[in-house]
């Protein structure tokens, strides 16, 4: 008898909870979309604590996610899903902080997901008929040095109907651009054109995606064309006289042969687009450069006079308003060429 009381009592003492241990909270909700207001399945749910250790979970058919057995402290919840934004909205991280009590039972927490937009439609000649991989892309303005500038953030290749389609696009204003994919067979060559049919991305018209948007029946029309020749001169050039060309979308830089006696330079097969002429050279030991902006069309450009300034200084004072503990002998001061 006295042998089933005694572990009836060890029984009872290993059952309840230690006096130094907290006891253990709840950390739940829903992800919703936010342009429905609906619920999000199969979204992936990260909670990490302050050490950095990380658990995971779905969401149900209802939208809902729960973590269980949490120690009080500082949590970042965070939820992703393809097909909505990852990105941080206006600058500002879309990771969410929560503290959690001892035992706390939090299972209201709401997070938002933006849905991501699409773009569809056709690539077609001067008559109306599909043209097959012709590379579409969705165009976006932003500052970069030395200014504004279109930067691509999503792309499609029009299959054997001319459709193509670009997805996963944040919402926004976008200018689409269309040229001739690097792998179409052989047949016309197609300049760049900019919705609904320019060739100067200056003529495009913009087209708005709101969130979780789609956005069909965007056509574009091309037009065939023929490479273009760039024939000109540099004036008053020195030493290692260099002359690039550069496509303003893809980024890429043609090195060019110049002659070296009166700086005449000759440029073959440039596809239409908007490019900068650059020419650079070495007098007296200084550096010299000259930009110029150019668009080629399907005709040859001739007689372009490129001319190297002379170098110049600048001078100015740098004042900071208010109280500052900035050294102002401490500031780097760059100067940036405008090109535009």
């Amino acid at each position: 008898m006295r042998g089933s009381l005694l572990l009836f009592y060890s029984c009872l003492v290993f059952g309840q909870t230690s006096p130094g241990t907290p006891p253990k909270g709840l950390l739940g909700g829903t992800v919703l979309n936010s342009a429905t207001g609906g619920p999000v399945r199969k979204a992936q749910v990260t909670l990490t604590d302050t050490s950095g250790a990380e658990m995971g979970t779905a969401t149900n058919d209802e939208g809902r996610f729960a973590f269980t057995a949490l120690a009080p402290g500082g949590y970042v919840l965070t939820a992703s899903r393809e097909g909505f934004d990852p990105a941080p909205v206006h600058g500002l991280s879309r990771l969410l902080h929560i503290t959690l009590a001892s035992g706390e039972q939090k299972d209201d927490v709401a997070i938002r997901l933006t849905p991501l937009g699409v773009i569809s439609g056709r690539t077609l000649d001067q008559d109306g008929d599909p043209i097959r991989q012709i590379r579409v892309q969705a165009l976006v303005y932003r500052y970069v040095e030395p200014g504004r500038k279109l930067i691509p953030c999503g792309h499609a290749v029009s299959n054997d109907l001319g459709e193509y389609r670009i997805y996963n696009l944040p919402p926004g204003r976008y200018h689409l651009e269309a040229a001739s994919d690097e792998e179409r067979p052989s047949g016309p060559t197609y300049g760049t054109s900019y919705y609904p049919g320019s060739p100067d991305p200056a003529g495009a018209t913009p087209i708005e995606v709101g969130e979780g948007q789609q956005v069909p029946g965007i056509d574009l029309t091309l037009h065939p064309t023929r490479p273009a020749g760039i024939r000109g001169r540099v004036v008053n050039h020195g030493k290692d006289l260099m002359v690039e060309l550069e496509d303003v979308m893809e980024g890429t830089v043609t090195e060019v042969g110049v002659d070296g006696r009166d700086g005449k330079f000759e440029i073959q097969a440039v596809l239409p687009g908007s490019y900068i002429l650059t020419a650079r050279s070495t007098f007296g030991g200084r550096h010299y450069a000259a930009h110029l902006p150019i668009q080629v069309g399907a005709d040859d450009l001739e007689g372009i006079e490129m001319r190297l300034p002379p170098p110049m200084e600048i001078a100015g004072q740098i004042r900071i308003e208010g109280h500052s503990s900035v050294k102002l002998s401490r500031l780097d001061i760059d100067f940036v060429q405008s090109i535009a």
